[in-house]
């Protein structure tokens, strides 16, 4: 294997478990020096929003939440302020994040979860189950 085989394929067809050009960095120096870089970049927002789309119902917080924040990503402290709320970084930033953040989109309260982890456990869990194609 000369490289990780998404950019330019391998002999054998054998690719590496690292995402392609939008999750790896020696991937996507590859695509850059092939000028075959036109792959879109997929962030981690991205994958976990079409896999709360494929397992929750429609209008769930989580679903609510994801939109908000893949609209926002890069603007965080801005957005979070144009609502009025300061969340200050730290541990279990994105639970005690969609804590302040949901009521404010939705109207209701944020409903109670376990940890962000295992909440995205449950999600995952449900997505095999169902067997959801990623």
């Amino acid at each position: 294997m000369s490289g990780h085989g998404w950019v330019v394929p391998n002999v054998d067809g054998v690719r590496a478990r690292c995402g392609g050009p939008g999750l790896c960095p020696e991937c996507a120096r590859e695509a850059a020096q092939a000028g075959a870089n036109t792959a879109p970049r997929v962030t981690v927002v991205d994958v976990l929003l079409k896999i709360a789309e494929r397992t929750l119902k429609p209008g769930d917080p989580d679903i609510i939440f994801m939109h908000w924040l893949k609209a926002n990503g890069g603007r965080l402290q801005e957005a979070t302020r144009e609502l009025g709320i300061e969340v200050a970084e730290g541990p279990d930033f994105l639970r005690r994040l969609r804590a302040a953040v949901v009521p404010r989109l939705t109207g209701r309260p944020a409903p109670e979860v376990k940890s962000h982890a295992e909440r995205w456990q449950e999600v995952l869990d449900r997505a095999r189950s169902k067997e959801v194609g990623l």
